[in-house]
């Protein structure tokens, strides 16, 4: 699939001839809600890197930096969007992205849990095989790209 078109069309088995409208009420409804909490969770981890002031519960005049970052990633989102970038392809781009950034994640959660006192040994061993079931599929999807 290349297209939110192609995409809407596979939904037309299951919603018949209302599956453009169907798709398009989901995608607009994931981006209202997915959004903010985006831009939000992605500010706030930033401004926490920064080490400055940071919270929706502050006004901006208290939290400037903080309201910036949140400016500047919604201008961005918004700059993306009317870019012309074709989104199903930004969706896997995307989603590679995250696979790739996932498993040095892992390996450090793990390193950080070799501590006996963190989590238990059954856990250390299903967490360890989940990070290298994930390194695997980076790997394959990397090979298969």
């Amino acid at each position: 699939m290349s297209t939110t078109a192609q995409a809407a069309q596979a939904l037309k088995p299951v919603a018949g001839e209302a599956a453009f409208v169907l798709f398009g009420l989901g995608i607009a409804g994931a981006g209202l809600f997915a959004l903010p909490v985006l831009a939000g969770s992605a500010t706030d981890a930033l401004a926490s890197l920064l080490g400055v002031r940071r919270g929706l519960d502050h006004a901006p005049a208290q939290a400037p930096v903080f309201y910036g970052i949140l400016a500047a990633a919604m201008l961005t989102g918004l700059a993306i969007g009317l870019s012309g970038i074709n989104p199903m392809k930004a969706l896997v781009y995307a989603a590679v992205n995250n696979a790739l950034a996932s498993v040095p994640i892992m390996f450090g959660a793990m390193l950080t849990a070799l501590n006996p006192l963190v989590i238990t040994r059954r856990l250390k061993i299903v967490g360890w095989a989940a990070t290298g079931v994930m390194a695997v599929a980076v790997a394959a999807t990397l090979a298969n790209f």
